[in-house]
Formats: C-alpha cells, structure tokens, sequence
C-alpha cells in the first residue's frame, strides 16, 4: 500500500530507493571526473574549460532501464567523455561535444561496465554532423608495409566516434566513391585501421569517414 503526502517532504539523510527518485537536472563546471552515483540527476548538463570524464555507476549497482543524459554546454570549451565503470580504467563510451546530448540506457548490469544504449538526442538548432572525416593520400599516409599489408589507422582518441564506431571507405579527391578495403578492423578500444595489400601496391587517395 502506497503512501500519500499533502505537503512537502523533508528528509534529513538518504532517501533508498530501487529506482532513482531524483528526476532533475544539475548545470555543473567541471575541472575533474565526475563520478555518477545510481540515485544521482538524471540529467547532467556539463561545462568545462578542458576535456573531463563523467563515469557511469557500476552497472551491477543498477536495474536494467536506468538511464542519465549526459549534456555539454553549448559554451563548453572541450568535450565531455562518458566512461562506462572499472575500478581501474573507465573505458570511453562515448564523446559528447559541445552543444550535444546523449541519453544512456542500461540492458545489460550483469558486468560492472554494463551493455549501454547511446542515444543522441536531436535538438531544434541543427547540430554539426555527428562523424569524423580522416582524409588520406596514397603514399605517406599509409606508412611502411609489414607483414604483406600497408596499414592507415586511426585511434578512438582522434576520431572520438566510441568503441563501435560505423566506418567507410572511400576513393578520389571529390567526389568521392565509396570502395572496399581488403580489411577494415575496429579494435576493442574503438582504434580503426584499413588495410591494403603491398605487392600489388594497392594503396588509393581517399578518406574514412567514421561514425
């Protein structure tokens, strides 16, 4: 049976609660990581002069369904990175830029990292296109061949697309033609590299355009 209040409630202490009570929304400065708790805002609204971290609770703490939307300020000078939970060494998630929300959906808690649902949240003011564009040449940009392969790679910390990052190959100087690459890998980490084979020498002018 539940329990009705005509009036304010004051709670001195912690309020314990199988699904988050707080509902609302905290604008905040950051100037370090910024760890979020299971009862914490349901929205952040982050500003901050250099790059910070906001890490996820430990997902085993939470019920499936718990979700945070993480925003930046439109007058944020850097970018905000979501890190889902270790103990050790939060793993990047997702890069949320100025100006952009993400909303995050727990499915799976059975691991202290968790399966999230990174959604982005439309606004009214069309946003910049949520991609990175890596242009490439056919020669220097490709290094030196190993192991039969010339390699083009580009690490999650440059492009800023997650660890599941969508990638595609194309050709030319403009207009562009998408091709396949004989490989085209996305590491753990969300570092990506294409790979072409040395003899022939098959490397091409083009660019990866990652998502």
């Amino acid at each position: 049976m539940s329990q009705v209040i005509y009036g304010d409630l004051s709670v001195k202490r912690a309020v314990s609660a199988a699904r988050r009570v707080n509902q609302g929304l905290s604008s905040e400065a950051l100037i370090a990581a910024r760890p979020v708790t299971a009862y914490d805002f349901a929205w952040l609204k982050i500003s901050n002069a250099a790059t910070q971290n906001v890490v996820l609770p430990d997902a085993t703490s939470l019920v499936n369904g718990w979700d945070l939307v993480v925003m930046a300020d439109a007058a944020s000078a850097a970018s905000v990175n979501v890190m889902t939970f270790d103990a050790v060494t939060p793993i990047l998630l997702q890069n949320v830029l100025a100006n952009r929300a993400f909303k995050f959906t727990l499915l799976d808690g059975s691991t202290p990292a968790g399966v999230w649902h990174v959604e982005y949240l439309d606004s009214a003011i069309p946003p910049p296109a949520v991609r990175y564009v890596a242009p490439f040449n056919a020669t220097t940009a490709w290094g030196s061949a190993s192991a039969g392969y010339y390699t083009f790679a580009v690490t999650a910390a440059t492009h800023l697309m997650g660890v599941n990052p969508v990638v595609m190959t194309f050709s030319g100087a403009g207009p562009f033609q998408q091709v396949q690459a004989d490989q085209c890998l996305s590491a753990a980490n969300g570092d990506v590299s294409v790979k072409v084979p040395d003899d022939p020498d098959c490397r091409f002018a083009g660019q990866l355009i990652i998502m």
